[in-house]
């Protein structure tokens, strides 16, 4: 059996001093105590302050492309550099009293917390059931504060391609009465129409079908009273227009229209009662406990 040399064994000794040597020295680089920053890299700097690239964290989303981040990510770098700039801008050109803003961040808070818990009040407390009747009774009591401020009508329309058959069927249809009570018409004119609209007890803005329909007029009132059926061309579509009832502007607005404002007025009504209540009684409980001395 060969024996090693005493020359090989002092060899062999020395690459694993080596070896040692090195384990020792990456091993003091590791402090299990150290704090790993984990901001990524920095983005952008404005003299000392720094936007690091988990800042921009917030901006990814699955449902955003690729394009639309990266322009997101710019905007965002964009405005956070004006506001680092601003920022000292204003700290080199203000007082220190001008910059002592304590007393409004106190005050801002202060209103803040008051408003999330009315807030939470209110959606606890308040009966956001607003009945038919009460609206009724409502749009009563104050037909005078209604005025229509636009000329609305209630219509049937329909848009159709030109180059498509059956125009005259759809012509003799809609001169008709109770459209929305025909179902083979309607069926027809969802399958084949660019565009219709039959919901008869639907008040419209009339500025809101002249958007739609290329209906030249310099005098909608005039026009309204006037014309009960209108048919339109363009290059590549026929607008048919069955007006059926209109409010000329300045008169009381019908209820179907202002419905929705009703509702929210009832309920704001509502809510300010409701917190009338409670700012009394909470009033009168801290008096009555004596929480408040006023000297």
């Amino acid at each position: 059996m060969l024996r090693p040399t005493k020359w090989i064994m002092g060899k062999l000794m020395m690459l694993l001093f080596i070896l040692l040597l090195v384990q020792c020295k990456q091993a003091s680089k590791y402090n299990p105590f150290e704090k790993k920053d984990t901001r990524g890299k920095v983005i952008a700097k404005v003299y000392d302050v720094e936007l690091f690239e988990s800042d921009l964290a917030s901006l990814n989303s699955k449902e955003k492309s690729r394009d639309d981040s990266v322009a997101m990510a710019r905007e965002f770098v964009n405005n956070w550099v004006k506001q680092q700039l601003l920022l000292k801008k204003a700290n080199l050109n203000l007082t220190d009293d001008q910059k002592n803003v304590q007393a409004q961040l106190d005050e801002y808070r202060n209103s803040l917390i008051i408003y999330l818990y009315e807030k939470e009040l209110v959606r606890q407390r308040l009966d956001t059931l607003v009945n038919e009747d009460e609206i009724q009774k409502f749009y009563d009591e104050n037909k005078n504060n209604f005025e229509q401020k636009s000329n609305i009508v209630q219509l049937n329309y329909v848009k159709y391609e030109k180059k498509k058959p059956a125009i005259d069927k759809i012509r003799i249809e809609m001169q008709k009465a109770n459209i929305d009570k025909n179902y083979d018409f309607i069926d027809y004119c969802q399958k084949n129409a660019a565009n219709y609209f039959f919901k008869s007890t639907v008040w419209l803005e009339f500025n809101d079908l002249l958007k739609e329909v290329p209906i030249k007029t310099y005098d909608q009132e005039q026009f309204i009273q006037n014309n009960k059926y209108i048919e339109v061309f363009d290059d590549n579509y026929i607008y048919f227009v069955k007006i059926l009832d209109f409010k000329i502007k300045n008169s009381i607005s019908e209820l179907p229209f202002v419905s929705k404002s009703i509702r929210t007025t009832i309920l704001n009504t509502r809510k300010v009662k409701l917190m009338d209540e409670l700012e009394r009684k909470m009033m009168e409980d801290a008096l009555n406990s004596n929480d408040i001395k006023i000297n």
